[in-house]
């Protein structure tokens, strides 16, 4: 029985679920990029605050939309991306023997069985195959190996379909970029564009310092104020889904790019994004307390709204600096 692996098809461990996909698949094709650096690349990082008159708890998020990543990264790279629904094992297995054949991993996209993860979350979970064995099996890049794994494909897509219909998120690149420092400026400065000045005001900057206006309100507003703090904390806070997490993974791409770029404003915006990182734990810690019903919620809304602001004034100073990069 013979087995093709593409090359590098190794496991490489991350954070972020489809950053790290992403990573994984690059891979193969000889491109070594961490989960924050892609993150960063693909400016994965924003913010939405949605609130309207039906809803229990406003919508809070910090990121772009699921998969908006890699088409980002793939643009840039100059390769193109293609996502394919799989609702049958035949269709599957055609589709993967068909992109291997070519020299593509087939990242699949699942849905994410986490308890813990509410809904609304702007993340998928995935798996990537980078090889196949010519009966019925798939090499799966696995955390924590150095080697993939060989799996039976059958028993694969009956697990993934417990969570839905699985998709393929494909991958082709036909030549490895040559000038990443000018991809990468490129990149940073559209990126500061989106969160400065958003085609919405739900969003970016404004989106948090609409948060910030907002939030003294929410006793006039919502019927559960405790359950709607709680819902923010709860999402803001989760491990892998949540803005705490998408502004660590950002500060990273800042140190990464800085290797890349180095200059002082990149410098700069790695302590400007620390400074709001702290603000932000504010943020969370005074809402923690108005959701355990501790007394004085007003006391600790102000208190929020106040940190907010900080927090959107240091963002928007940094995105202003790296607009100019």
């Amino acid at each position: 029985m013979t087995t093709t692996v593409l090359p590098n098809g190794g496991q490489w461990a991350g954070t972020h679920p489809e950053s790290t996909a992403l990573s994984n698949s690059l891979r193969c094709f000889g491109l070594d990029f961490s989960d924050a650096f892609l993150f960063g690349l693909g400016r994965g990082l924003n913010f939405l605050y949605w609130q309207s008159r039906k809803m229990p708890a406003p919508l809070v998020r910090g990121r772009i939309k699921p998969d908006g990543i890699v088409k980002n990264v793939t643009e840039l790279l100059g390769a193109r991306c293609e996502v394919i629904e799989l609702p049958t094992l035949e269709l599957t297995r055609s589709l993967v023997r068909r992109e291997l054949a070519s020299g593509y991993p087939v990242m699949i996209r699942l849905g994410f069985p986490d308890s813990s993860l509410l809904a609304g979350a702007l993340e998928s979970d995935y798996v990537v195959i980078v090889g196949v064995e010519h009966h019925d099996y798939v090499a799966m890049a696995q955390a924590a190996e150095s080697e993939p794994t060989l799996v039976p494909l059958s028993s694969e897509f009956a697990r993934w379909s417990e969570r839905g219909v699985p998709q393929a998120v494909v991958v082709r690149l036909e030549h490895v970029p040559a000038h990443l420092a000018h991809i990468l400026r490129a990149s940073m400065r559209r990126h500061a564009a989106e969160i400065l000045e958003p085609p919405v005001p739900y969003l970016g900057v404004h989106g948090i310092e609409r948060f910030a206006q907002d939030i003294i309100r929410w006793p006039d507003r919502l019927r559960d104020v405790s359950m709607a703090a709680s819902v923010f904390v709860q999402s803001w806070t989760h491990r892998y889904a949540g803005g705490d997490g998408y502004r660590s993974l950002y500060r990273r791409f800042l140190v990464e790019a800085f290797d890349i770029l180095p200059c002082k404003i990149i410098e700069e915006s790695v302590r400007t994004m620390g400074r709001a990182a702290v603000y932000w734990k504010g943020v969370v810690a005074s809402l923690r307390e108005v959701a355990s019903g501790a007394n004085g919620v007003d006391a600790f809304l102000r208190e929020a709204s106040r940190l907010l602001r900080e927090a959107a004034r240091l963002e928007r100073g940094a995105m202003e600096a790296i607009s100019e990069l």
